[in-house]
């Protein structure tokens, strides 16, 4: 309580800071109509603007200052119409100030420009969807499958050559991981995201949270004074029929801003896996195959308002649900090491169910204190997760070696509930010696997980129960924060930021029935450093440092036993630590168009999942903090035009690392390469450039990272865009994965026990997409200041 005592009683002194003494007026002109959105200052005796306001639509304005001597000025197109030195002591009003209007008709501009597909700017790099063809008609796993430096696999998404990140839609941190954070990006399709923005070092304004970078997907904004609606639909054929179906609605006009949209998916697809284990008296050789049937509905809804000239307000909505029905066989063969002999099968088949949704409500306020940019922004949020799984499954052991024969029913169900409230509020301050940043968050988290294992031996037709499991398991999160950091442009060719940010964490893990309790309160402080130099208009150089952590998601931390089969267990560990990082980028940027960049990063308290045997008939996949690691590496980035129809952007990153484990279950030392290559080419086939394909390669080199080690795998797609009736039907065929080469295989090693596995997740389809856009873009209205639409809080 003290802390947030304290982080509130800074937020609020930062604010009565800028309450000072009124200097307020009347512009008219001479027909003694009040005019609006013409400019008024306050100049120093040092010839510097400390205070500029526009006028409202009655011609009124309001400047807040300390006491002292000043020139006020009334501005318009940069030109002074009006100015008279004043004396502020008080509160004190001009009245009535009558002004000629200077008239200016400026010439029709039309310039024709089309973004480059990838940009890269100092601190991130920006993939541009909306120029993509492998995105296009797809979701932002799509898109993100197709952005440099980024890795999707079926259970995640992570930076090239570093091991874990955090995934943000506008600003807005998504609070889930693994297979539900893949689940909720599905259901966001690639029509609506402008771009994606990779930031490997995030400033001091971001949480700390994610031990190497974060993503950011940026959603079209609705334009000024227009309205439009969409409606799309996608399908897919891969082993099986997929289909989605949405629309959506995005309207502006005067001072309401509201935009909305819904997506409904129907996803059938499977994954197999040939997992092999070789131990000193056994090697089990399985065989798993999975037929998932997914529904999911995505809906949102946002809406904001200019109250005043200065303050703008806005609510948010997002709700996702998902349902899906897995059909599951595994077969498992075990042979003797020393004979070679068949000993032992087991075969298990289930149904496994689970009914997932999430709800996330913001309410947000933007306020200007002046047009030189310094605002205060002021976000509430809530968000609540509830899933429930049921999993039952049937299994036959085969013993040949006693000639016996037994049959096993076994069910289990989890149940796990997420409530999170947090409060943030950001300080934009540009002043003359520095762009100034602060602000503060405070969240609250909690979490409820209750597990049911029920185990019966079938005997004779009839259940007999031999063994069960119950667990409730409760977490709490508190997470106060505070950041300050300062630019400050030295001279046309430096510019430095620098950063800190202090984030106080109290958490509190309660297990039953066992009564396992463990609480964890700490504070730690994350600097951050930015360096630029211009060297001329071609050479650009930059250094970045961060520090960075990554706390355990919330199912990890549940030690709740989960049962793949009765031989496979999955389980988390309530004990599991935070990691943390430190990062270092060198990079280069020549024209924009050749990119090199060298990064170094050092993790303390490396987590992740172990295999582990615990006897002769069971293996376990448990969570552990397993030892540190460093990481190193080489990133290259170049686009060019090979001819005026044929475009191309390439991309290769080399990466070396070192582990130093601390798990008993693990060597004391493992090192390794890897790396990948990525080429996108662009086709225009036709002059009027409404007809394109593009031709996308990627290939990871074989790598090994810590205690497993991964073969080469690639993806060839073949995508063609057809745009008519002025861009407002667009329609998309992918071929994706040409070759069916996508495929995860590798090795692992852990307590002395070689494990393999062979992974393919349905990557090769044809994906066939058509868009229809219709609306209004030009509403005829008043114009009006637009107010800034950033909403920067994100749920943690």
């Amino acid at each position: 309580m003290t802390r947030i005592i304290v982080i509130a009683s800074l937020l609020l002194y930062s604010s009565v800071l800028f309450a000072q003494v009124k200097v307020t007026g009347k512009v008219v002109n001479t027909k003694n109509n009040p005019i609006e959105l013409i400019e008024v200052l306050l100049i120093d005796k040092d010839s510097t603007a400390i205070m500029s306001e526009m006028t409202n639509s009655n011609g009124d304005f309001v400047l807040s200052a300390g006491a002292n001597n000043y020139l006020l000025q009334i501005k318009q197109m940069g030109v002074v119409l009006w100015k008279k030195r004043i004396t502020v002591n008080d509160n004190i009003d001009l009245g009535v100030i009558k002004i000629t209007e200077k008239e200016e008709k400026l010439n029709e501009v039309v310039v024709k420009n089309q973004k480059k597909i990838i940009e890269r700017k100092i601190d991130r790099l920006v993939f541009n969807v909306e120029n993509s063809i492998s995105a296009a008609g797809g979701d932002a796993i799509d898109a993100l499958r197709v952005t440099p430096s980024l890795k999707v696999q079926d259970d995640g998404i992570s930076m090239v050559g570093k091991k874990a990140m955090a995934v943000m839609v506008d600003d807005r941190l998504i609070q889930l991981s693994g297979e539900d954070l893949i689940a909720f990006l599905r259901t966001i399709q690639s029509a609506n995201i402008k771009s994606i923005e990779v930031i490997t070092t995030p400033p001091a304004k971001y949480d700390a949270e994610g031990n190497s970078g974060i993503v950011n997907i940026i959603l079209k904004k609705t334009k000024k004074n227009s309205w439009n609606g969409t409606v799309r639909s996608t399908s897919t054929q891969a082993a099986y029929f997929s289909e989605s179906l949405g629309g959506d609605f995005l309207y502006q006009k005067n001072k309401v801003d509201i935009s909305t949209s819904i997506t409904s998916s129907f996803r059938k697809n499977i994954n197999t896996n040939t997992p092999n284990a070789y131990f000193t008296q056994e090697t089990w050789n399985q065989e798993d195959y999975t037929r998932s049937n997914s529904k999911s509905i995505a809906g949102n809804f946002q809406i904001n308002y200019q109250l005043t000239p200065k303050t703008k307000i806005g609510a948010f909505y997002n709700g996702f649900n998902f349902n899906a029905n897995d059909y599951q066989t595994s077969k498992n063969l075990i042979y003797s090491s020393s004979s070679s002999e068949l000993d032992k099968y087991y075969h298990s088949t289930g149904d496994s169910d689970i009914d997932s949704y999430n709800n996330t409500f913001n309410f947000n306020v933007t306020h200007k204190l002046d047009t030189l940019g310094r605002q205060v922004t002021l976000d509430v949020d809530y968000f609540k997760r509830d899933q429930k799984k049921n999993n039952p499954f049937y299994t036959t052991n085969e013993n040949y070696i006693n000639s016996e024969i037994n049959d096993y029913y076994t069910y289990n169900y989890g149940h796990q509930n997420i409530d999170n409230f947090s409060f943030k509020v950001d300080f934009d301050m540009p002043f003359k010696w520095a762009n100034l940043n602060y602000g503060g968050k405070i969240s609250f988290t909690k979490t409820r997980n209750n597990a049911l294992g029920e185990f019966y031996e079938i005997i004779s037709g009839e259940n007999q129960p031999y063994l069960n499991q119950m667990n409730d398991f409760e977490y709490v999160e508190n997470n106060q924060a505070f950041y300050i950091s300062a630019q400050r442009k030295l001279n046309k060719k430096w510019d430095v930021k620098l950063g800190l940010r202090a984030e106080a964490t109290y958490t509190k893990g309660i297990s039953q029935p066992e009564n396992l309790i463990n609480k964890n309160d700490y504070i730690k402080f994350f600097p951050s450093v930015y360096i630029s130099y211009i060297h001329n208009d071609d050479n650009n150089f930059n250094v970045n440092y961060s520090k960075r952590i990554k706390r355990p998601a919330y199912w990890e931390l549940n030690p709740a036993r989960w049962y793949t089969n009765l031989n496979f267990i999955n389980y988390g560990n309530p004990f599991l630590q935070p990691s943390f990082s430190h990062n270092i980028e060198l990079n280069h940027s020549y024209k924009n168009k050749l990119n090199t960049e060298l990064w170094l990063s050092v993790t303390k308290g490396e987590s992740g999942q172990l295999t582990i045997n615990q006897d002769e008939n069971t293996i376990l996949s448990i969570r552990e903090n397993f030892g540190n690691t460093l990481s190193t590496g080489w990133s290259e980035y170049v686009s060019f035009n090979v001819f005026p129809w044929w475009s191309s952007t390439a991309s290769v990153d080399v990466y070396y690392t070192e582990n130093k484990s601390t798990s008993s279950y693990l060597k004391a030392y493992y090192s390794g390469w890897g790396g990948d290559i990525n080429a996108v080419n662009t086709f225009s086939l036709n002059q009027e450039k409404s007809l394109n394909a593009e031709l996308t390669y990627h290939y990871d080199f074989p790598n090994k990272y810590a205690y497993d080690t991964r073969q080469g795998r690639s993806y060839m797609n073949l995508g063609f865009k057809y745009s008519m009736l002025n861009k407002k039907i667009q329609m998309n065929l992918l071929f994706r994965d040409l070759f069916r080469s996508y495929k995860t295989t590798g090795t692992r090693n852990t307590q002395g026990t070689l494990y393999t596995f062979n992974i393919y997740n349905d990557s090769q389809s044809v994906r066939f997409s058509i868009n229809y856009t219709f609306g209004n873009k030009s509403i005829k209205v008043r114009n009006r200041e637009g107010g800034n639409t950033e909403e920067s809080n994100r749920a943690n």
